[in-house]
């Protein structure tokens, strides 16, 4: 048992029209930020659980995230910030949740989670293929979404098979 209360998830759907590629990234950084900080703070609360490794690889694959679109950021090379976007790029907002009381209903937020960011990373992807300004920003991009499906099938099977 998780310590904490009941769990409360809150999702909003949110449309935003960044004017450019670097304020899309500045929006993933926050995104991976608090993924990391969710399953952080699910490893210290779900010590009793054998399955503390796989939320510790899901927790190091997010920081990985946020180091990637850090040098992104960081990279005037990536020419992110010279890129426009014309159209919205939708992704989930106001994210909160009080702490799951099982580490199912916490598998549960988590797929809920990483399926907004893998639909973030598609849809960002879409907005910018084609621009031939871009194609390092696109493989990039391409490997985060990827990256995040491969979240999704590990949560996915844990639910499945219901090992927790």
């Amino acid at each position: 048992m998780l310590r904490g209360g009941i769990m409360k998830y809150a999702r909003k759907m949110k449309y935003v029209k960044p004017y450019t590629a670097t304020d899309a990234l500045e929006i993933a950084l926050e995104k991976e930020k608090t993924a990391y900080k969710f399953y952080d703070q699910l490893l210290k609360d779900a010590k009793e659980f054998k399955l503390v490794s796989v939320v510790k690889k899901l927790r190091d694959s997010e920081g990985v995230h946020v180091k990637i679109i850090q040098r992104m950021l960081e990279n005037k090379k990536s020419g992110a910030e010279d890129i426009k976007i014309d159209k919205r790029i939708k992704y989930a907002t106001k994210e909160s949740y009080n702490k799951p009381k099982t580490f199912e209903e916490a598998l549960e937020l988590a797929l809920v989670r990483e399926k907004s960011a893998a639909d973030f990373y598609c849809h960002f992807y879409r907005q910018l293929f084609g621009n031939s300004e871009s194609l390092y920003l696109l493989v990039v991009l391409k490997k985060l979404s990827y990256m995040e499906k491969a979240h999704i099938k590990i949560v996915e099977r844990m639910l499945k098979n219901k090992v927790f």
